[in-house]
């Protein structure tokens, strides 16, 4: 094996690749394995060191002789080119406008436009490393929902809250009802084999009325076998205000008949609340939705509960966990980040 000989200036580049951060761990092995010939270290020693093979040791010295530094640091690691290269932008910006349900469906429309048929999984492994794509569920909102009303009350009357709320100056509550009903609600888990769910007969419901506090994400609820109505907001506001002897109070809620009722609104206006009403069909900007959707994942789903009792319970449970051992959670889950539509 050819040694190698290096002058002054040839181990201070060396060194300095050596201590780049930019320089790839295969190659810091290459530097090593040279400055270690040049110093005449047995063979042996070297490839035991550095665990590589004398044959790729010859390989390393006979690169820096024949091209120096330069040759060393050469990536000549295989790349692998595509059929479809230059054609990326063009299939992203079909799936873009149509995007596609299916892999089936996608290499359908990939032979469309280029005229290379590829497999299924070499499909989908283009959606996802070259395109950027994840294989999602749709969601939906209100057909009559308007985007420029929820973005012009969000910007003029919600955030201004908010900002307030988080400097201290205000107490903002997002309020909403959800109406659990007793059953079984089969949804979406990893399993060895298909899990059945014994449903519950009747239907029997168990109401809760709660509000959310947007900073401390406390949760205050008021429960319910009957129905929700005037009565039992006017309750929760008189919660929210002795949870806040002072300061300014907001409560966000929406357009449901029995919170527009006078006893509500003049309940507010004897308490010092201000009443903040949603833009119609807006679920997307009040933040206990997201509360409740979570209370029904983690307690009903895929869940059979033998007695109404035991239904209850979970809920309860729940709704309070999320009040103490879920709090981390739900900085997380309530953070005032809220999904926008395009008109």
């Amino acid at each position: 094996m050819k040694s190698i000989h290096l002058t002054e200036q040839e181990i201070e580049d060396i060194n300095e690749a050596v201590s780049s951060p930019e320089t790839k761990r295969r190659f810091v092995r290459k530097l090593l394995a040279i400055k270690m010939v040049a110093r005449d270290l047995k063979r042996e020693e070297i490839c035991s060191t550095l665990d590589i093979t004398r044959t790729t040791l010859s390989a390393y010295v006979q690169q820096y002789n024949t091209g120096g530094l330069a040759a060393t640091l050469e990536d000549r690691s295989y790349k692998p080119t595509s059929c479809l290269d230059g054609r990326f932008e063009e299939i992203a910006e079909r799936f873009k406008k149509d995007p596609p349900a299916s892999a089936k469906q996608a290499l359908s429309v990939i032979e469309q436009i280029t005229g290379v048929r590829l497999s299924a999984s070499q499909v989908r492994s283009l959606m996802a490393k070259k395109l950027g794509m994840r294989f999602r569920k749709a969601g939906t909102f209100p057909g009559k929902a308007d985007p420029q009303m929820q973005m012009d009350f969000f910007s003029r009357e919600l955030e201004p809250r908010l900002e307030q709320a988080r400097e201290g100056d205000r107490h903002v509550y997002f309020m909403d009802a959800s109406h659990f009903l007793w059953g079984s609600f089969a949804d979406y888990c990893w399993c060895f084999e298909r899990v059945w769910v014994r449903s519950a007969s009747g239907r029997k419901r168990f109401n809760a009325l709660g509000a959310v506090n947007a900073v401390s994400k406390q949760i205050l609820c008021n429960y319910s076998e009957g129905t929700v109505n005037s009565e039992t907001v006017c309750s929760m506001l008189i919660d929210i205000n002795n949870a806040h002897p002072y300061g300014e109070i907001s409560v966000v809620l929406d357009n449901v008949p029995y919170q527009h009722a006078r006893i509500v609104k003049a309940m507010a206006a004897v308490l010092d609340i201000e009443l903040v009403y949603l833009p119609p069909y807006s679920p997307n900007l009040n933040l206990i939705e997201r509360a409740w959707k979570h209370v029904k994942k983690k307690a009903l789903s895929n869940r059979h509960y033998e007695t109404y009792e035991s239904f209850k319970e979970a809920i309860t449970n729940c709704i309070e966990a999320i009040n103490s051992t879920m709090k981390e959670e739900m900085q997380s889950l309530l953070s005032l980040k809220f999904q926008m539509f395009n008109q």
